[in-house]
């Protein structure tokens, strides 16, 4: 028995001297030196005595020629996966550690290492960062997504649902109050962005909403101040732009009746309705000073008096 192994090793121990290779190919099978049984997990033997012993016999059929060229395909030992990064595990290739197949099953791909990083296709990036893809080679978020600390989140805009002020982030000054995207406390929302608000009138702006939460519907942005429109004016107790009420129109107080243009109302309010005040009279839907009055028509008075005296 001894000479028998002996015999074996220095047939082997040739062998392998001559071609540079440890397993002698037969047409039954191989015979496999071994110190380990690890040295026989390809050929799903036990290390016995030197040789890998596989079903009582030294002689272990390797199906190593079979070559699987695509990633989930049947194995039997890792030589069987034919792919670079790739190992048989459970009867199936996988990719190692770290790797992932590509869309053709056919490689695999280092995984990226998360937004900004390079990568060759969409899968690299998606198996670190969700809702993310491969573009222009570099890792981005998916369109209608925005990153935040290297995390994809929705984008939503101003008035649509949300469940995260991060979602409403990429319009500034806003926050997801009650599931909805709305502009922060003294802003207000109009071409896609949130406005600050003005404190009141004459105060800077560019957008019309950022004068009318304060000083009301009747005011406006005029020349990058806010003002109240024509025909309204600032009524000091709420402090917000009124329209005007005319001569003859229904009333509350005194403040509510104004004529047209700049300057002290000649307008008071009597009984809920507009009238002039008793230092102006009532001419044609104005009211005009006595003073006024009396420099228009004396001059007229006069002019008929001769008139009549010459005929």
């Amino acid at each position: 028995m001894f000479c028998f192994k002996v015999l074996i090793s220095f047939v082997v121990l040739k062998y392998t001297m001559s071609t540079d290779l440890i397993l002698r190919n037969t047409a039954s099978g191989d015979i496999i030196p071994c110190d380990t049984d690890d040295d026989c997990d390809d050929v799903e033997g036990k290390c016995i005595e030197s040789f890998c012993n596989c079903n009582g016999s030294s002689v272990c059929m390797d199906e190593g020629g079979v070559l699987v060229t695509k990633i989930g395909e049947s194995c039997k030992s890792n030589k069987n996966c034919n792919i670079d990064g790739a190992f048989c595990s459970r009867g199936r290739c996988i990719c190692d550690i770290g790797m992932i197949a590509s869309n053709s099953f056919k490689t695999c791909l280092s995984i990226s290492d998360g937004l900004d990083s390079m990568c060759e296709e969409n899968v690299q990036c998606a198996a670190i960062t969700p809702f993310s893809l491969c573009q222009d080679n570099k890792c981005v978020c998916q369109q209608n997504r925005h990153p935040f600390n290297g995390t994809c989140y929705k984008t939503v805009e101003i008035g649509k649902k949300c469940a995260d002020h991060i979602e409403c982030s990429q319009t500034q000054h806003s926050e997801c109050v009650d599931s909805t995207c709305r502009c922060k406390n003294d802003y207000g929302f109009s071409d896609t962005k949130c406005w600050p608000l003005v404190k009141g009138l004459g105060g800077p702006c560019t957008k019309d909403i950022q004068c009318k939460p304060i000083l009301g519907y009747g005011s406006e942005c005029y020349q990058g101040f806010c003002k109240c429109q024509d025909l309204f004016q600032l009524k000091n107790t709420t402090g917000k732009c009124v329209k005007d009420m005319l001569l003859g129109e229904t009333c509350m107080d005194h403040f509510d009746c104004h004529q047209p243009g700049q300057g002290v109302s000649r307008l008071e309010c009597i009984l809920g309705e507009c009238k002039c005040k008793s230092s102006y009279i009532k001419l044609d839907g104005y009211c005009l000073s006595s003073s006024s009055n009396t420099s228009i028509f004396l001059p007229l008075m006069l002019f008929l008096i001769i008139v009549i005296n010459c005929f």
